[in-house]
């Protein structure tokens, strides 16, 4: 059980998200799909439809040079890996487009991204492939290696928790250490259900409770993957869509803004 296919987004030439999908494309021998893009819009006012941006063409074709010469680089940079890569471009015109090239990463088995920070567009991006695939996500932090060696399962119970561990198992199954972790269960017996899953898929998987103590869903999460030097968290994505916005879940959208170690999501 692996991952065969990979894909990530650079954005705006970006290396981030590119140099983690390489670590994980080498780690599992994966094809690696790569898409450079280039911001080429300017948002309306709200008095404005939603849906309509206000491109200059000046400006794509200064963002079509942009990208050819990231392309290069790009080409370049893989040239050497053992592994099979493709390299394609694409201006970001408007919301229809983000969302097609979003879209595109349902071929993939897990599209590598870059943890978005306070980064308008890096949010974006992240959140709209979430909401139009149905493929995990893997979100590095800035400067973070991707080693998968002790994994923290983040679990309520959800059928997002569910899927995300669903779409770990490639992980789990090979990790030397994974735990699972509840905040403030409802149950005293929240997430057994999951260990006997786990453990009939060969992976030893302790529960264990935390409370939140006023601190948060969130906080108290990084708060137990830093005390159990966890590698990488595995949790559900919550969100629905308003207007054109992606309104992710409050505890989501903290934990991907903010996390200090690479999480695995997915809905």
């Amino acid at each position: 059980m692996s991952y065969r296919t990979l894909s990530t987004i650079s954005m705006d030439g970006s290396p981030d998200a590119v140099e983690a999908a390489i670590a994980c494309a080498r780690l599992w021998s994966a094809h690696l799909d790569v898409t450079c893009t280039a911001q080429c819009r300017i948002e309306p006012g709200i008095m404005f439809a939603p849906e309509v941006g206000v491109v200059d063409e000046a400006m794509v074709h200064e963002a079509m040079e942009t990208l050819e010469a990231a392309e290069e680089r790009m080409r370049q940079r893989l040239a050497g890996e053992s592994f099979g890569w493709s390299v394609r471009t694409d201006v970001i015109r408007s919301i229809d487009t983000l969302r097609r090239i979003a879209s595109d990463q349902r071929y993939s088995d897990l599209v590598v991204l870059s943890a978005p920070g306070e980064d308008p567009a890096a949010q974006e991006m992240l959140e709209t492939v979430l909401h139009n695939t149905r493929v995990p996500v893997l979100v590095v932090p800035e400067g973070v290696e991707p080693r998968f060696d002790r994994i923290v399962v983040a679990w309520d119970e959800s059928d997002v928790a569910l899927a995300a561990a669903r779409a770990a198992l490639p992980l789990l199954t090979r990790a030397g250490s994974v735990g699972i972790v509840t905040v403030d269960p409802e149950r005293d017996t929240s997430g057994h259900d999951l260990a006997v899953m786990l453990d009939r898929a060969g992976i030893t998987a302790p529960v264990t409770a935390v409370a939140s103590s006023g601190r948060g869903i969130p906080k108290a999460l990084a708060a137990h993957a830093r005390d159990v030097d966890a590698q990488l968290v595995v949790m559900g994505a919550y969100g629905h869509r308003r207007l054109r916005d992606m309104i992710l879940g409050g505890v989501s959208r903290t934990m991907l803004r903010d996390t200090a170690v690479p999480l695995l999501v997915a809905r």
